[in-house]
C-alpha cells in the first residue's frame, strides 16, 4: 500500500530550531483527514497544532510554539505526529491510516 505522504517531501519544520514560530511542512498525495499533534518526549501532548480535512497537494501548517492553554512552550526537544486518514467513502480507499513523526528542537 501506498505511503499518503509523498516519500521525497517527508515532513519537516523550519527554522529548526525554533524560537517563537516554526512552519511544519509535508505533502498529501490525497486529500486526509490530518491530525498534527506535539507531545514532550515523555510522551504527554502539549499541543494540537492542527485537526481537519486537508485536500491533496504540499500543505504548510504555522504553529506559535504555544501549549493547548496558550502557554509558551519551554527550551527543549518536542515530537511532532502526523496522523493521516483517508477520507475516500464506500471501501474505496485510496490508501491505509498512516502516522508520521519528527522532532523539533525550541530555544528561548
Amino acid at each position: 500500500e501506498e505511503n499518503p505522504i509523498t516519500y521525497n517531501k517527508g515532513l519537516s519544520n523550519y527554522p529548526n530550531p525554533v524560537n517563537s514560530s516554526t512552519t511544519i511542512k509535508y505533502e498529501l498525495k490525497s486529500p486526509a483527514y490530518v491530525s498534527l499533534k506535539l507531545y514532550d518526549m515523555v510522551g504527554n501532548q502539549v499541543a494540537v497544532i492542527f485537526e481537519g480535512y486537508q485536500n491533496s497537494g504540499i500543505q504548510q501548517v504555522s504553529y506559535d510554539t504555544k501549549d493547548n492553554s496558550g502557554m509558551p512552550l519551554a527550551s527543549g526537544s518536542y515530537v511532532y505526529e502526523l496522523n493521516v486518514s483517508p477520507t475516500d467513502m464506500a471501501g474505496n480507499n485510496a490508501f491505509s491510516p498512516f502516522l508520521l513523526r519528527n522532532v523539533m528542537v525550541i530555544v528561548r
